[in-house]
């Protein structure tokens, strides 16, 4: 009878260990003081022992109002690209010819578009306004111009003059004409919400490919500023702790929330603590 006894205890005890378990993961994370301070020293060490593969500097890069409208969010992200606010039909339209200034761009436009016999302008995309009224860059315009005449060079002035596109307009470029090459390229793969956390100036950002850190700047200074880390790099690093991370979906799996980054027990730390 003591054997049987001794067996119901033991399973008893095995049911009550695996059942306080069984809650403790399947219920809502909670960080404990000592993971907050971990995974701060964590988020240190990985910044001062790990390059980052590039240090972007938009403000330079964007350098005037003018210039920011490139990266301004009124741009429809969704479609890539947008239709410009003037159309063929337009070109006989003399009411709407004449609301426009002569020494205007959106005229300039007009008449390369409606082939006025006008000539394009070597300063066209390089001076301000980068972008028309529907926020279409006008490098973009002049670019499905170009293509339309079958213009033999497109992709060697494409990429000369890919500053004065539309950072959403990358990803189109580049699926028209191959990798861009440095920071375009990589603004060209990053997806609709990473770009708007972009170009919301969020202080972490994380994409499929890459951690962006913004680098603190005295409030004087309005300078905005990222350090790219290697996505790769990082999971390389976290494998040595306790941790991993993923993009924040479900709140309640997170151990911690960092911005757009999830950070929970790693599979191998959850395992070693049940076993």
């Amino acid at each position: 009878m003591r054997p049987y006894i001794l067996l119901i205890f033991t399973a008893l005890v095995l049911a009550f260990f695996s059942g306080r378990y069984i809650i403790k993961f399947q219920g809502p994370m909670t960080a404990s003081s000592e993971d907050i301070i971990e995974i701060n020293k964590i988020k240190l060490n990985f910044q001062k022992s790990v390059i980052p593969y590039a240090i972007v500097n938009f403000t330079s890069m964007y350098h005037s109002p003018e210039r920011m409208l490139l990266m301004n969010p009124f741009f429809n992200l969704r479609t890539g690209k947008r239709n410009s606010s003037f159309s063929l039909d337009q070109c006989d339209n003399d009411s709407f010819k004449n609301k426009m200034s002569l020494n205007s761009k959106s005229y300039i436009w007009y008449q390369i578009r409606c082939k006025k016999n006008f000539k394009i302008p070597s300063w066209f995309i390089s001076r301000p306004p980068y972008v028309d009224d529907s926020g279409t860059s006008y490098a973009f315009l002049l670019y499905e111009y170009l293509k339309e005449i079958n213009y033999k060079k497109l992709k060697f002035w494409a990429k000369e003059n890919i500053e004065y596109f539309h950072v959403k307009e990358l990803g189109f470029l580049q699926k028209e004409l191959g990798p861009l090459g440095g920071i375009y390229e990589i603004l060209a793969g990053m997806n609709e919400d990473s770009l708007r956390s972009l170009l919301r100036k969020k202080g972490t950002i994380l994409t499929s490919e890459y951690l962006l850190a913004r680098i603190k700047y005295p409030t004087d200074f309005p300078i905005l500023e990222y350090r790219f880390y290697s996505r790769k790099d990082l999971e390389s690093f976290l494998e040595k702790t306790p941790y991993s991370i993923s993009p924040k979906l479900d709140k309640h799996s997170c151990l911690i929330i960092d911005g757009p980054i999830c950070w929970h027990y790693s599979a191998k730390h959850l395992f070693n603590m049940v076993s």
